[in-house]
């Protein structure tokens, strides 16, 4: 309108999409700050982003810039930086006033930008158990000096305490890892549900070649998208209820058939060499789902061989009284340095690969009771090793 030769500009601003974005903002640190753990999303100077009810217990209002805390901490951001672009997860050690802390820092997008995530895990008690531990190991020593065995003893005792020490906090890690996945995948499942379901109700539209494209690119998105949140689901699961009396070989046999056309279509071939093995309580959807996991990366691993294989073998170990499988392709091989790592959930080094598949198959492997391993020679051959005790888990 126009008042007194002077134009007034009205400018509305549609702020529904921002709205959502606080709202599933805010449900995410709900599930954050339920999780035990101490997590600060930080910038590269310092600048806090977020910090959950853990941080405020514990160090109380701790400003806008949690540089001079990690000073104080002894860890300078500058360290942090180095260290995660050395090793893509820094993990360390910490004290603050009486208590102890395993942080681990790394990467994390946030707000569409590449910002550091630390994690704090309280582990005062376990430190304190460790120094009790210490000063009563120096006791004894002084006390059987002279028993150079008992001396050994004690060594290899304080060996094994710091292995499983170490073991703990890697495992405490990883389960808050999962937890937060475990959180976030719940709250995808249902906008992932409504995006198939219009997709599904789009096919009865009258739509051009290139608008049923698109559908189609977003259907097959949205899949995988199901796929990668049903992986983090399983992996935070609970043991599986679903066992029953079956032969190991018969759920091989199974997976074979799902991916025969998979199979062919790469032109791999497969041998089987399975013994009479005993049946066992065994999840057959669960180890199927193991066994075609399997099959995909070892396809993947055979793309630039000339003669693509696959072999599997059964046998049952009478003194040990467990069934075992053995699942090797004479494809691409594994790292060395990799070979400790493939197990770990988010571990990948495939561009398309989202580090779930393995980390879930060994779960399901150790609700049975048994353990699954991986041997490698680069650029030759990849063997996985899964062994079953006698009556599950």
């Amino acid at each position: 309108r126009v008042l007194n030769d002077s134009i007034n500009v009205y400018v509305f601003e549609d702020i529904t999409e921002k709205k959502e974005i606080t709202l599933e903002r805010d449900r995410l640190s709900e599930i954050i700050s339920k999780i035990g753990a101490g997590l600060v999303v930080f910038r590269k100077t310092g600048e806090i982003l977020f910090t959950n009810r853990f941080i405020e217990k514990v160090f109380g209002s701790i400003g806008e810039n949690c540089k001079i805390l990690l000073e104080e901490m002894n860890c300078p951001i500058d360290d942090i930086q180095q260290k995660i672009e050395e090793k893509k997860v820094a993990v360390k050690e910490i004290k603050f006033g009486e208590m102890y802390f395993m942080a681990s820092f790394s990467e994390i997008l946030w707000d569409g930008e590449i910002n550091y995530l630390c994690i704090l895990k309280d582990i005062t008690p376990l430190v304190v158990a460790r120094e009790e531990l210490k000063e009563r190991v120096a006791e004894l020593r002084k006390e059987k000096l002279h028993t150079l065995s008992i001396l050994e003893d004690l060594k290899q005792a304080n060996d094994r305490i710091r292995a499983m020490q170490n073991a703990l906090i890697h495992r405490e890690r990883l389960a808050t890892i999962g937890e937060i996945a475990a959180g976030v995948a719940h709250e995808l499942n249902n906008p992932l549900t409504a995006i198939m379901t219009y997709t599904d109700l789009l096919d009865d539209k009258k739509l051009t070649d290139e608008e049923k494209e698109y559908i189609s690119k977003i259907r097959l998105s949205a899949k995988r998208m199901q796929r990668t949140v049903q992986n983090l689901l399983t992996y935070s699961r609970a043991k599986s209820k679903g066992k029953s009396t079956s032969n190991i070989n018969d759920v091989i046999k199974d997976s074979l058939d799902f991916m025969e056309p998979s199979l062919k279509r790469e032109d791999v071939a497969v041998e089987l060499f399975l013994s009479d093995v005993p049946e066992t309580p065994l999840d057959r959807d669960e180890l199927s789902g193991v066994f075609v996991n399997l099959f995909t990366n070892a396809i993947n691993a055979l793309k630039e061989k000339q003669e693509k294989k696959i072999e599997i073998k059964s046998f049952f170990d009478e003194k040990q009284k467990k069934i075992f499988v053995l699942f090797k392709d004479n494809g691409c091989g594994i790292d060395e340095k990799n070979l400790g790592k493939i197990f770990e959930i988010f571990f990948t080094t495939r561009e398309d690969g989202n580090g779930i598949g393995l980390a879930v198959a060994r779960n399901i492997v150790r609700d049975h009771g048994g353990e699954i391993s991986v041997k490698s020679k680069k650029g030759e051959w990849t063997e996985f090793s899964l062994e079953f005790p006698i009556g599950g888990g």
